[in-house]
């Protein structure tokens, strides 16, 4: 079901919560939750953001349907691999969005590489 009002949005870090040298690709989860119903819903438009801070000023987009490395796993139900190849934080965030750009609801959270010695 797509939806068209507020929803409810939930993003976490899946797997381990530490990283090694050899494997700097952590998924993230994130799921919409329709208000008055409190069931999975679709919006029209899924984005999913990120940037590094504060060497990045602007945000990186994947949209659902556009970008392949964003990924439905069920209704309100989406995934992303993100890469932690370099140290610093980053700043990580999904949205939801009618397809005028009319904002449903967002998530954010943070990523944190370590600097890892050669």
């Amino acid at each position: 079901m797509t939806v068209t009002t507020p929803v409810a949005v939930n993003l976490w870090r899946d797997g381990p919560l530490s990283m090694s040298a050899s494997d700097s690709t952590v998924p993230f989860r994130f799921t919409f939750i329709d208000l008055d119903t409190l069931q999975p819903v679709d919006p029209e438009v899924v984005i999913f953001e990120s940037r590094r801070i504060p060497e990045e000023a602007t945000w990186t987009a994947l949209t659902y349907g556009v970008d392949a490395a964003l990924v439905k796993d069920d209704v309100g139900e989406y995934h992303v691999d993100v890469v932690l190849d370099s140290p610093g934080k980053r700043v990580l965030r999904a949205l939801a969005q009618t397809l005028t750009g009319t904002p449903l609801g967002s998530a954010t959270t943070q990523a944190f590489a370590p600097l890892v010695a050669a």
